[in-house]
């Protein structure tokens, strides 16, 4: 229940920040940090439970709900990167270093790839190609670069509020 209540106070600020502050910012003109992408992996891997998912269900409505995008195109992109993080954040991985640098850059390329795809198929024209250089790869590399950053953290936090069990 706590991890709920974190996800609707933590991911509709983010997604406000994401939309407006770093949108208009002139630092975040090539490679926008996607902050509600970069804390709902984290969260995945630091509390990878079935209650994660609802972070992607959270998120990708707040993003939703204050982008110009097709409603529902980031809570599909959101939900495929979070079933990525789930599938990968096994106990045996989940202390591992590269699990840190491999699921940030797995997942932003799958959100993406799923964004791209929604947004093609609902008659958005753009120049993928330019965008895939231009926007997508700086934007994985400051999304992994964010994830190394708010990993601890979220593993810090995820200690302390998930209910503790053990697994037979």
């Amino acid at each position: 229940m706590r991890n709920f209540l974190l996800a609707l106070l933590l991911l509709p600020m983010l997604a406000a920040i994401q939309s407006t502050v770093i949108a208009q910012s002139g630092w975040a003109v090539k490679a926008r940090p996607d902050l509600v992408l970069v804390a709902v992996l984290a969260w995945n891997i630091a509390s990878p439970h079935t209650e994660s998912i609802l972070w992607a269900l959270i998120g990708g409505i707040a993003v939703d709900n204050l982008s110009g995008g097709p409603m529902g195109s980031t809570v599909v992109a959101l939900l495929t990167a979070t079933l990525l993080a789930n599938f990968t954040s096994a106990r045996v991985w989940q202390s591992h270093i590269m699990l840190r640098i491999i699921v940030p850059v797995a997942g932003s390329v799958l959100y993406y790839l799923v964004y791209s795809l929604v947004l093609a198929f609902s008659g958005w024209r753009a120049d993928w190609t330019s965008a895939l250089i231009s926007v997508f790869l700086p934007s994985v590399a400051v999304n992994t670069a964010l994830m190394l950053l708010l990993f601890p953290p979220a593993r810090w936090l995820a200690t302390r509020i998930a209910s503790r069990t053990i697994n037979i």
